[in-house]
């Protein structure tokens, strides 16, 4: 994987890797650059022009890991390397179980030889014959997107732990939560708002009539001598009026982080009743933070690393199952080619579907320029739909600074704005941050600049395709503070002169 560092950027910014891959980064600018990871797992020290640093990624990782990458030298150069695992996980589509996780061993030739088993889960029925086998290669061809997802708290059970008695049958129970579900900044640290769980909606089932305790052994009447007496009895406890035999769950409600009860009795006959709360954590959305490219039949894997995998006190969340669509929208641009002197802040992404036969649409993005000007990023925020053969373009006005204008009926030439690269079309003689005449070549009737009623013409005619569309000129006196004309060269179907 080589990453280059060029014009105080890391091209590419977001990096995929796996496991045991070694990732190059070259500096290709002038001054030092480093490669730092904002955690402290490594520091390549200053690099100095055309240098590189090696690293091999060899820190195991649990399906993705994210690293942080910044130039300690200009902290606002930065980058992100997602970092893949190389298994091959092996994963049950059922009905009943949770949490069971494998563990594939693949040869040579890509062929699944084994399979261990690294988590057991729990709850899964042996004689349902519904579960199958379903293999999620990490490391597949579709590569880039990750994604976290959106978890929604609600009230699964209520278990009733003390019945009490004497409640009415007006009774209501009402679910709070005192503590609530805190909200931070984009810091990721400053809190800004707290949501509190709400909507759920709980209904009780009480006795209604008073029943007296009994034996099993129905020659003894007390409870006393069912215990002491020498046969098999046992005691059945009373049953009061007004008793809470069962809690119904009508409403889950969401966003629950904690659960009390208030068991309102208008009557206020009832007491001693005690609830309490199983918690459902569902996975109501997933949202991508990075769409990748390359995928074919792309599959969701939900992981969960905080629970306790086959025990009766937590257990990891499991069932979920979500679909992907493809709908043939931007992932990502890559630059493959750009030129220096943009203006910062009048920069725009122009998506144009380029087959005979378009129908791609709604595709946008931003433009992130370095200090030369120069595209370094480019940044799909709305990846449109349905594009066939799509073309990502930069427009915007270019800055270009030229020579005074001193002499008489010479050809003077407008410039192109500046290579990015040596190999760039838009550099002169092969060296980066030069231009070439774009041969809009003009005279001047006057010297030392223009005077009114002066006249000039285009003496030759030739635009460099790709080079922009328009060139707004200024001319000023030769001392440079008057500003005394000012013109725009448009390129046009056909050149009229």
């Amino acid at each position: 994987m080589a990453v280059d560092i060029q014009n105080n950027a890391f091209v590419p910014s977001i990096i995929s890797a796996n496991v045991g891959d070694t990732v190059t980064f070259t500096n290709l600018d002038i001054q030092a650059h480093t490669v730092t990871h904002v955690d402290g797992m490594f520091d390549s020290g200053d690099i100095p022009q055309n240098a590189t640093f090696t690293y091999v990624i060899t820190k195991a990782t649990e399906i993705t890991d994210k690293y942080d990458l910044i130039d300690e030298n200009n902290t606002e150069t930065k980058a992100t390397l997602w970092v893949r695992d190389n298994t091959v996980y092996v994963d049950l589509i059922t009905e009943t179980g949770g949490g069971v996780r494998g563990l594939a061993t693949v040869n040579a030739a890509g062929t699944v030889i084994n399979i261990a088993v690294d988590r057991p889960g729990q709850y899964y029925d042996n004689g349902s014959f519904v579960d199958s086998v379903r293999i999620v290669d990490v490391s597949g061809p579709g590569e880039g997107a990750y994604a976290y997802p959106v978890l929604n708290r609600s009230i699964a059970v209520v278990g009733v732990v003390l019945r009490g008695a004497g409640y009415s049958s007006t009774t209501q129970i009402i679910a709070i939560d005192p503590t609530g579900t805190p909200v931070f900044d984009v810091d990721g640290v400053t809190e800004i708002d707290r949501i509190f769980g709400s909507g759920a909606i709980l209904r009780p089932t009480m006795t209604t009539e008073y029943v007296a305790g009994y034996c099993s052994d129905d020659q003894y009447l007390d409870e006393a001598a069912c215990d002491a007496g020498a046969g098999v009895g046992e005691w059945t406890w009373a049953i009061d009026v007004g008793e809470i035999t069962e809690i119904t769950v009508v409403e889950g409600g969401s966003n629950y982080y904690d659960i009390e009860f208030i068991i309102n009795d208008p009557a206020s006959t009832g007491s001693g009743a005690e609830l309490q709360a199983d918690l459902n954590n569902v996975i109501t959305d997933v949202v991508l933070t990075t769409r990748g490219q390359s995928y074919d039949e792309p599959m969701i894997v939900v992981t969960d690393v905080g629970g306790f995998i086959g025990t009766a006190s937590k257990s990891v969340g499991g069932g979920f199952d979500g679909s992907v669509i493809l709908n043939d929208g931007i992932g990502a641009a890559t630059i493959v080619e750009d030129w220096q002197d943009y203006v910062d802040g009048f920069t725009r992404v122009v998506v144009v579907d380029e087959h005979v036969d378009p129908t791609g649409y709604g595709a946008e993005g931003t433009v992130e320029l370095g200090i030369a000007g120069n595209v370094s990023e480019v940044t799909i925020t709305n990846p449109g739909t349905a594009y066939k053969t799509p073309v990502v373009l930069v427009a915007g006005p270019v800055l270009l600074v030229g020579a005074s204008i001193n002499n008489v009926d010479t050809d003077l030439a407008l410039y192109g704005p500046e290579g990015n690269a040596n190999d760039s079309p838009f550099s002169a003689n092969n060296a980066a941050g030069t231009n070439f005449k774009n041969g809009i070549m003009i005279q001047f009737e006057n010297p030392n600049g223009h005077t009114l009623n002066d006249e000039w013409a285009f003496k030759a005619m030739s635009w460099t395709l790709g080079t922009p569309a328009s060139l707004l000129y200024t001319s000023n006196k030769y001392d440079g503070a008057l500003e005394n004309m000012r013109g725009i060269i448009t390129l046009k179907d056909v050149w009229e002169v």
